[in-house]
This record gives C-alpha cells, sequence and structure tokens, in this order.
C-alpha cells in the first residue's frame, strides 16, 4: 500500500543507516562560490562611488568612534533622524535610531580606506555577497535541491534596488539586520532536517 503523499516542501529522507556520499556543507561550497562570483560581478561600476548626505552624517559619526572619547561614543552609536513635509509624521518631529553595527562598520572602513567612498562602497558590496550567499544556503537547506535555490539567489542579488544598498554607504543599514536575519533562518533550517522541521518553516 501506498503511504500518506508528501508535502512539497518536506522531502523524503534517507534512512540514518545509509552513510551520505559527500558532507552537505562541501558538496555546497561549488553553489556558493557561484553566487558569490556572480553577485561581484553584478556590481562592477564602483568608480560610481560617491558620499549622498545620509552617508556623511554617518561618517561624522564615524570619526567620534574613532576619537576614543567614551560620551561621544555612546551618543554616535545612536542615529538622529528629522524629516518635515512628510504626511505619516509631524513636521520637525525628531527620530532616533539605535545603529550600533552600521556606526561601528562605517568607523572600521574608514580606519582601513579613509574617507574614500570607494572603500564604503566595497564594504557594502562585501556585506551584500554575505546576503547572497545566506539566501542561497536558506533556499538550499529548504529544498535540498541546489538548482531551484542557486536560481533564486541570484535574482535576490541582481534585483536593481539593491543598487541603493550597494551605492549609497548608508544603505548597509538595510543589508546588516537582513544578514542577521538570514542567519537566523540558515541555523534554523539546519536543525529542521526532519518532515516536521520544514513543516513549521
Amino acid at each position: 500500500t501506498r503511504g500518506p503523499s508528501r508535502l512539497w516542501f518536506a522531502p523524503s529522507m534517507p534512512h540514518p543507516s545509509v552513510p551520505r556520499s559527500r558532507n552537505p556543507t562541501l558538496a555546497a561550497l561549488p553553489w556558493l562560490a557561484i553566487v558569490i562570483v556572480l553577485a561581484v560581478v553584478a556590481w562592477p561600476a564602483l568608480s560610481r562611488a560617491a558620499f549622498v548626505p545620509d552617508d556623511c552624517r554617518l561618517l561624522l559619526q564615524a570619526r567620534d568612534v574613532s576619537g576614543g572619547d567614551i560620551g561621544k561614543l555612546a551618543a554616535a552609536l545612536v542615529v538622529e533622524n528629522r524629516w518635515d513635509d512628510d504626511w505619516w509624521i509631524p513636521d520637525g518631529t525628531v527620530v532616533r535610531f539605535f545603529r550600533p553595527l552600521v556606526v561601528l562598520s562605517f568607523a572600521l572602513d574608514r580606519a582601513i580606506w579613509g574617507e574614500r567612498a570607494i572603500g564604503f562602497v566595497i564594504g557594502n558590496l562585501l556585506l551584500h555577497v554575505t546576503a547572497s550567499w545566506l539566501a542561497f544556503g536558506c533556499l538550499r537547506r529548504f529544498t535540498l535541491r541546489p538548482w531551484p535555490a542557486l536560481v533564486a539567489a541570484l535574482a535576490f542579488t541582481t534585483l536593481a534596488c539593491h543598487a541603493e544598498q550597494i551605492f549609497f554607504a548608508a544603505g548597509r543599514t538595510d543589508t546588516i539586520p537582513v544578514i542577521a536575519m538570514l542567519w537566523g533562518m540558515f541555523v534554523f533550517l539546519g536543525q529542521g532536517e526532519s518532515t516536521r522541521g520544514r513543516a513549521a518553516v
């Protein structure tokens, strides 16, 4: 008799007594390498690097971090924004964001590259490659098939809307939390090699 039909997201797993022919992590490395290489190839226009007003504000905060003054360091980790002429918030309202990873990453790039915009864009590109790598890893673990995961990850890598996260230094305010989210999903999916684990996703 036939057993119950399987859901598309819960492919059958090999019997525990059957040894795997390859380490799953090593088997995924070629696909991850393709994603990384194509992510770099997809964004070659580093000559477009230039600071915009939001970048300059973060750059000033990175200077405070590098100065070593504890008082300025604590203040520099909070990014203050003010919006006028927006329907959803009264004019003059000040909104504060606690963004230590963004500001500290700016300070690190400044220590490496000085205040050259191209260095910050390279940093953004590396962050984008990391996010693309994790997107592939999550999809690979979810589907257990490399080609669908690769196609979806490449779509994520080359979306035109991600240009802002690369060419504007301040765009990493989006990329850094995405990396944290994808890493959490990647670890979770690693724990869910059973049908029940994938069904929970």
